[in-house]
C-alpha cells in the first residue's frame, strides 16, 4: 500500500510539470502570411495574419528580392514594422515601387515576418518584373 501511494507521488510529481508547459504553450503568438501578390501591378503585396490566440509585439517585417535584375527597390530590400498585430487581425503590407529589367530572368521574393513574441516565418514566390509591372507566378 504504501509503495502504491509513493508510486502515484512521483507519478504527479513528474505529470503537473508537463501538463503545465502544454497549457502554457497553446498561449502563443503565430503569424501567417496568406498572400503574395502584385501590388497594383507595381510592386508586391502580403498579407499577414496573427493566427495565435496573443497579440503579437514589436512586429518586423520585410519583402526581399532576390537574383533577377531588380534596380528598386535598391539592394532589393523593404523594411518596415508595426507595433502590434492583435490576435486574429489581418495587416497589409507593399513593397513600394519595384523596377527591374527581368522577362527572361524571373526574381525571387522572400517575404518575412517576425515578432518578439512569435517565431521569425518567410514565404518566398517566383516573380517576373519587366520595368514598373509586376507579375507573381507562383
Amino acid at each position: 500500500m504504501k509503495q502504491k501511494i509513493i508510486g502515484i507521488f512521483i507519478c504527479s510529481l513528474i505529470l503537473i510539470p508537463v501538463l503545465s508547459v502544454t497549457a502554457a504553450g497553446s498561449n502563443s503568438t503565430q503569424f501567417e502570411i496568406r498572400t503574395i501578390d502584385e501590388g497594383l501591378l507595381v510592386g508586391i503585396a502580403a498579407l499577414i495574419e496573427n493566427i495565435g490566440e496573443v497579440e503579437a509585439e514589436n512586429v518586423e517585417w520585410s519583402i526581399e528580392f532576390k537574383s533577377g535584375n531588380i534596380l528598386l527597390p535598391f539592394e532589393g530590400l523593404k523594411k518596415g514594422s508595426f507595433e502590434s498585430i492583435p490576435a486574429g487581425e489581418i495587416n497589409s503590407i507593399f513593397s513600394g515601387p519595384v523596377f527591374g529589367i527581368g522577362l527572361f530572368r524571373p526574381a525571387e521574393v522572400t517575404v518575412t515576418v517576425s515578432a518578439s513574441n512569435a517565431e521569425t516565418v518567410e514565404k518566398t514566390v517566383s516573380v517576373i518584373v519587366v520595368l514598373f509591372y509586376t507579375f507573381v507566378l507562383s
